[in-house]
């Protein structure tokens, strides 16, 4: 992994597309981490809480290059998102943050040469506003009533629209997704229809009506795709809620079923997260919570949540018959190879699986001991 800090801006290659990832994440080689969350917006947390990759799960992909650098978050974000619009992300990021005007840093210049010139740091989820209209006289040049291109630019720069649009694309097409395109497009051609023009005398009446009922027609489009992104917004905060719900009955459901208690109930588990790779991140996550600063206790508390000290007792490391018990091996489970080896090495990267292997034994060895301890009444059975 790279030793240098803060952020940068990559493309990958694969997909083509840009965004900002932390030094943590970067390998020799041109290769980039990326976790496997399937929330666009648990990868942005990630990226910005700077999340150590498990090399377990997490994936590779090669990137092209690395563009820029930031100290911090914000700012390779922003610098991920003027890459969009210009090559010189460097200066025109020094150039934002050194306006002196607080106009200057919110004006947007809009030219018949560039429909999206945009200067100072507008907020990138804000969409193009439509021009101001004629400010004498209730009709503007084009026919069309003041208050209705008012409501217009009021429906385009609506906060309620854009908030939160950036947080569930991140890995999309540099960060738009296909209704903020439309809205965007057909914000810009109303833009057109809605500027000023004088009037010649070879325009017909024909030609304005057919102006007007392109400019509704346009209208209509804008507000369609608006109402698509507010309902869009309504269903992702829902799907939001209920993952915090599916949470909470993670952990509730994981409170009732471990530690495992006997044999069967250990078959049962280990078929579930040998199978289900949904059942697995969820218990991993839950023993995530476990453990202590060190490797060797954090594996004997992993172990400890896992299954009891007399369930342990009939588990030895490699398996073996002692007496009229057969001994299964550990080894042999998908608990220490899928389950205690991942938990562990993500929370102590340096800890290897030999070590694993080693605290997993004697912790098994160490089972009857802690029963008899427990029952001469000495010391509680789960220390």
């Amino acid at each position: 992994m790279s030793d240098e800090g803060g952020w940068f801006v990559v493309t990958f290659v694969a997909e083509k597309t840009v965004y900002v990832v932390p030094s943590n994440w970067l390998l020799p080689n041109n290769r980039c981490y990326w976790p496997p969350f399937k929330s666009d917006h648990r990868v942005l947390l990630a990226s910005q809480n700077r999340m150590e990759p498990d090399d377990m799960i997490w994936e590779e992909y090669e990137i092209a290059e690395k563009i820029y650098r930031a100290e911090t978050f914000d700012i390779g974000y922003e610098k991920m998102k003027l890459s969009e619009n210009t090559s010189e992300v460097d200066e025109e990021f020094e150039e934002l943050q050194n306006s002196t005007s607080r106009h200057d840093r919110h004006v947007v210049k809009l030219t018949s040469d560039s429909e999206e010139n945009v200067s100072g740091t507008q907020s990138m989820t804000e969409f193009l506003a439509a021009p101001t209209p004629p400010a004498n006289g209730s009709i503007g040049v084009t026919g069309t009533p003041l208050e209705v291109t008012q409501n217009i630019n009021m429906h385009l720069s609506s906060s309620s629209v854009s908030n939160g649009i950036l947080h569930e694309n991140v890995r999309g097409h540099l960060n738009s997704t296909p209704i903020q395109n439309d809205l965007d497009d057909a914000s810009r051609r109303l833009n057109r229809t809605l500027t000023p023009h004088k009037p010649s005398q070879n325009t017909t009446s024909k030609e304005n009506e057919e102006r007007s009922l392109n400019m509704i027609n346009l209208l209509q489009e804008v507000l369609l795709n608006q109402n698509r992104m507010e309902l869009n917004m309504q269903r992702l905060q829902e799907n939001r809620v209920a993952d915090c719900q599916m949470d909470m009955m993670t952990i509730d459901s994981f409170d009732k079923k471990l530690p495992l208690q006997n044999v069967d109930a250990f078959d049962l588990f280990e078929r579930e997260i040998a199978t289900r790779e949904d059942y697995l991140a969820q218990c991993r996550n839950y023993l995530r919570g476990f453990g202590a600063p060190t490797g060797h206790f954090t594996t004997r508390g992993v172990l400890k949540a896992l299954m009891t000290d007399e369930l342990a007792m009939k588990f030895s490391f490699k398996g073996k018959k002692r007496g009229r018990i057969q001994k299964r091996a550990i080894v042999k489970t998908h608990v220490d190879k899928r389950l205690v080896e991942i938990v562990v090495q993500a929370k102590m990267p340096n800890y290897t699986r030999n070590e694993i292997k080693v605290t997993t034994q004697a912790w098994l060895k160490e089972a009857k001991k802690r029963v008899d301890r427990a029952i001469a009444g000495q010391v509680p059975a789960d220390e």
